[in-house]
C-alpha cells in the first residue's frame, strides 16, 4: 500500500531547532545523502537526522503519525532569523507521495509565511546512524554537560598560548573514558601532552582518537544539563552522546591509517614496485618479499598507531637457553636500527618502519634487514663457539 502526499504544519520553534541543531551539521560537499536531512517518524515521534562522514545530530520532535522519508536539502530549511522576521507561528512542508521503499523523490515544498521555498528531495540511502548502539560493545558514562563541554574548550588551547603556524600537523586527541571520569588528552606535536577531565558515573572504561572542533560544535547542540555517553570498547567508530529526543555522535579520527589499509597498501607495493606478482599473506599473515635473494617477512603490528615490520628468520629449532641469549643480547648491543630476538624457536632480526612510510622507507628497511641476514648467522655461530 502507498502513501499519499503529506502536507506537514510544522510549528515554527520546531523548525529553528532542526536548522540550529541538525542542518548545520550537514555539508553540501558531502554529496548525496550525507549533505541532506533525512525527515522520518520513529516510536510515534517525528525524527530528523543530519550529519556527514564525521558527525550527525538525530532529533525526535512532537508526535506524529507514519511517514515517508524524505532528504531534505539544507536550503529547504530557512534561516531561524528569517522565520523571526516573517511573524508566523507555523510553517507548511509538503512531501510528494513516496516511492515503493517510502522514500519520497519528488519536489519538496516548504511555506513559510509569503514565502515558497521548493527543492528536490535527495535520491539515495540515509545510514542509520543508531547501529553502533546495538552492535557495539560500550563504556557508558553520565557526567555534566557544561562540564564537558569546558573541558573540550580548555584542552583546544595550545599549552603556553603557543601561535602554530598554518603547516603545524593537527593534534591527536583522545576521548577517554575510565573508572571515575570522562575528559580528553591531546598529543601536540613538539608542543607536550595536556589533558583534562572531568567527574562522570562510569560503566567500563574505553577510549578512542576524536575531531576535537566537532565534539565541540555538537555539545553546544546538547541542551539538557546531563549527557550521557557511549564509547565503543572494541571497535572504534562512533562516540555517541544522548539526551531527551537528541542523540549525537562523532566519528573516529583516524589521523594515520588502520591495520588492513596498511596491511593492503604493503600488498600492492610489492606487487606494483617489487614485482612479486599476487603478494598475498601467509598462514601468519604475514607478507614474504624477496629482496636481493634473502627472503623476508612484512607484518603489520596492531596499535594506535599500526607498525610496519620488516624481518628475517636467521635460525629455527633453536633452544632458548642461558648461552644463546647471552649471544643474541650480544648482538642486540652491537646492530644498529634493529634488533634480533627468539621466539617460538625461531631467531629474528626485525626493525620496525612505522606507519607513516613510503616504498623507498620500505626498500631502505628491506635493504637494512636483508644486508643483517646474510651477516648474522655466521657472526651467530661464531660467537656461541666463543661462550662455548
Amino acid at each position: 500500500m502507498t502513501m499519499p502526499p503529506v502536507d506537514l504544519h510544522l510549528d515554527v520553534d520546531e523548525l529553528v531547532d532542526v536548522a540550529q541543531r541538525v542542518s548545520t551539521f550537514c555539508d553540501d560537499d558531502e554529496g548525496w545523502p550525507l549533505g541532506h536531512v533525512l525527515l522520518t517518524s520513529h516510536a510515534g515521534r517525528r525524527r530528523w537526522i543530519g550529519g556527514s562522514s564525521n558527525v550527525y545530530v538525530m532529533l525526535d520532535t512532537v508526535e506524529g503519525g507514519p511517514m515517508p522519508k524524505a532528504l531534505l536539502s539544507p536550503r529547504l530549511l530557512p534561516m531561524p532569523s528569517l522565520v523571526s522576521e516573517l511573524e508566523v507561528d507555523s510553517v507548511r512542508l509538503s512531501l510528494p507521495a513516496p516511492d515503493e521503499d517510502g522514500l519520497c523523490t519528488g519536489a519538496v515544498e516548504l511555506t513559510v509565511g509569503p514565502m515558497r521555498v521548493v527543492q528536490p528531495a535527495g535520491v539515495g540511502f540515509y545510514p542509520d546512524v543508531t547501529d553502533t548502539l546495538h552492535t557495539d560493545k560500550h563504556a557508558r558514562a553520565r557526567t555534566s554537560t557544561v562540564a564537558l563541554l569546558a573541558v573540550v574548550e580548555q584542552i583546544r588551547t595550545v599549552p603556553g598560548g603557543l601561535e602554530l603556524g598554518p603547516d603545524y600537523p593537527p593534534p591527536l586527541a583522545w576521548f577517554i573514558a575510565e573508572p571515575g571520569r570522562v575528559g580528553v588528552r591531546v598529543d601536540w606535536p613538539g608542543v607536550g601532552r595536556a589533558e583534562a577531565f572531568v567527574d562522570a558515573e562510569v560503566e567500563g572504561a574505553a577510549r578512542m582518537t576524536v575531531p576535537l572542533g566537532l565534539l565541540e560544535r555538537l555539545l553546544q547542540t546538547a541542551t539538557d544539563p546531563e549527557i550521557e555517553l557511549f564509547l565503543p570498547i572494541q571497535e572504534a567508530s562512533w562516540l555517541v552522546m544522548r539526551q531527551a529526543g537528541w542523540t549525537g555522535g562523532v566519528a573516529r579520527f583516524r589521523p594515520f591509517p588502520t591495520t588492513s589499509e596498511l596491511q593492503t597498501r604493503l600488498q600492492l607495493w610489492l606487487e606494483d614496485d617489487f614485482g612479486q606478482g599476487d603478494a598475498g599473506p601467509d598462514d601468519d599473515g604475514d607478507l614474504p618479499m624477496r629482496f636481493e635473494e634473502q627472503r623476508l617477512f612484512l607484518r603489520v603490528a596492531d596499535g594506535e598507531p599500526p607498525v610496519v615490520q620488516v624481518f628475517a628468520v636467521l635460525g629455527e629449532g633453536e633452544e632458548d637457553d642461558g648461552l644463546l641469549l647471552n649471544t643474541i643480547n650480544g648482538l642486540n648491543a652491537d646492530v644498529r636500527h634493529a634488533r634480533v630476538f627468539i621466539t617460538g624457536g625461531q631467531i629474528l632480526v626485525e626493525t620496525d618502519l612505522g606507519h607513516d612510510l613510503s616504498v623507498a622507507d620500505l626498500r631502505e628497511g628491506a635493504r637494512r634487514i636483508a644486508d643483517l641476514a646474510r651477516m648474522l648467522p655466521g657472526v651467530l655461530a661464531i660467537r656461541q663457539q666463543r661462550l662455548l
